[in-house]
């Protein structure tokens, strides 16, 4: 299942932001950066869409929010006071595509309706868009019908989760007896009609993704069958098949290269440390030696950071145990507000893109202040295998023209270690030359020019002068050219 469409008007901050979400050519989801200073939305339309998955969650399940039934609660409240101040009405229309449903008919609509009346433009634009006409039931929200069965095989074995701005993980040294802690949407069930472990909304991951990776170590740990023989020399056969147990093992070395990936390190993995340990025996090595007694002692930005992950992979494995060894393979939708939050320059820009793309097949969409992880996205993707959104519009930029970037590289101009830096630079290249320095927008231009002037015989004005290019490149990548 994947969000088609997004149409909001007048709610919060949103005047009106109507888009169809990217696509590449394969059919499989672009990333998606919302990005706008505070106060813009960002968070109101991550908001949205958890709505909306719950909801759709509910029509298979009974356990998706405390005090599910008839009068099943609502993720987001609903009433007037969400309505953007003096407008006549407000509405939240999305459209998602279920994949196991036939071609025409695989489009399942939620929306939520403010004020009286619809603005005169909403029947033709909504059948445009939808391909349907929607009656304007104020006060409500509505999903499609969809029956329980049909909803079961959308979120079985794929991962449709939101991760909130408020997220943390606790740390080793934290006493729990010290605090109290009340997790709403988080039950522990694990029938047919439960969603159970999978819970939506996810603030915490720690206790189920040690429990879930204790379960993948035990299936990935080779079984064997002792004959005694007579001369004391017992001889050992392995229970089941050799490539099934190779198959197995490769969900926990997916596991490792995002450790690997979260602390720099290429030469860690993950270990057992005697069952006496209790819960938290799952411990992290560097050649044999212990590198960390569990995965708690990670700080509170790598433990975010790879329960995150984490927890992707257990929604999708634990319906289909072969999600874990083929992390190309999940599907779902991703939301995750404030993904920088907690994590330090270098995670943003090199490491979180990265992780974001061994999962191609999930539709993520995330919010963002960070210029650094914007820009790490560009270089891993490049500009066409990503979006980036400025709320509250709903406009696509390029990564120079976010805000937050400009913002940010005019703060750090105003520093004096920039103008030593800069200053510095200028006098290291006057030293070096002082022939006449030609600037050209086109990485090819210098290229070009110089092979005219030798075709011209124009030798001594090459040895006069020298020409480059303006821009710069980034893993392959141009940056700060063409302008």
């Amino acid at each position: 299942m994947y969000l088609k469409h997004c149409w909001i008007e007048n709610i919060g901050a949103i005047s009106k932001f109507n888009i169809a979400m990217p696509l590449n050519p394969d059919g499989t989801p672009k990333p998606v950066v919302l990005v706008g200073s505070n106060g813009t939305g960002k968070t109101i339309l991550l908001s949205h869409i958890a709505d909306a998955l719950i909801e759709v969650a509910k029509k298979g399940y009974t356990d998706v929010v405390l005090g599910q039934g008839y009068m099943s609660p609502f993720f987001r409240i609903i009433g007037g006071n969400n309505q953007k101040s003096g407008s006549t009405y407000g509405f939240a229309l999305l459209s998602f595509d279920f994949n196991s449903q036939p071609k025409e008919n695989q489009s399942v609509c939620f929306r939520e309706f403010y004020g009286e009346n619809a603005p005169e433009y909403f029947s033709k634009e909504s059948q445009d868009i939808f391909y349907r006409q929607f009656s304007w039931e104020a006060g409500k929200k509505i999903i499609d019908e969809s029956n329980a069965d049909k909803v079961r095989k959308e979120f079985n074995g794929r991962s449709h989760c939101f991760f909130p701005y408020n997220r943390f993980e606790q740390p080793h040294w934290l006493n729990n007896e010290s605090i109290s802690k009340k997790n709403p949407f988080d039950l522990d069930v694990g029938f047919s009609d439960k969603l159970g472990e999978r819970n939506i909304i996810i603030t915490e991951a720690y206790a189920k993704n040690q429990s879930w990776l204790l379960h993948l170590f035990l299936d990935a740990r080779a079984d064997f069958n002792v004959i005694q023989t007579n001369d004391s020399n017992p001889q050992f056969f392995l229970s089941e098949n050799k490539d099934d147990l190779i198959k197995k093992r490769r969900g926990l070395e997916n596991i490792t290269l995002i450790l690997r990936e979260i602390l720099r390190n290429d030469n860690i993995n993950l270990a057992l440390l005697p069952r006496t340990s209790g819960l938290s025996r799952i411990c992290i090595i560097d050649s044999n030696e212990i590198f960390m007694p569990s995965l708690k002692n990670m700080s509170a930005g790598q433990a975010i950071l790879f329960n995150l992950f984490l927890s992707i992979i257990r929604h999708s494995d634990t319906q289909d145990s072969n999600k874990s060894t083929e992390l190309g393979t999940i599907e779902g939708i991703v939301l995750i507000d404030e993904i920088d939050a907690h994590i330090h320059s270098d995670l943003q820009y090199e490491v979180l893109p990265k992780l974001i793309k061994l999962f191609p097949k999930i539709q993520f969409i995330l919010t963002s202040h960070a210029p650094l992880f914007v820009l790490g996205m560009e270089s891993e993707f490049g500009q066409d295998g990503y979006s980036l959104i400025e709320m509250p519009d709903g406009n696509i930029i390029s990564a120079e023209r976010f805000s937050e970037f400009q913002q940010s590289f005019k703060y750090y101009q105003q520093t004096k270690s920039f103008d030593d830096e800069q200053r510095e630079f200028l006098k290291k290249e006057l030293q070096k030359s002082t022939k006449p320095l030609v600037l050209t927008e086109g990485n090819t231009d210098p290229d070009y020019i110089k092979a005219a002037i030798e075709f011209l015989d124009y030798n001594d004005l090459m040895n006069n002068i020298e020409i480059e290019w303006v821009g710069s490149k980034r893993k392959g990548q141009e940056f700060f050219t063409g302008d």
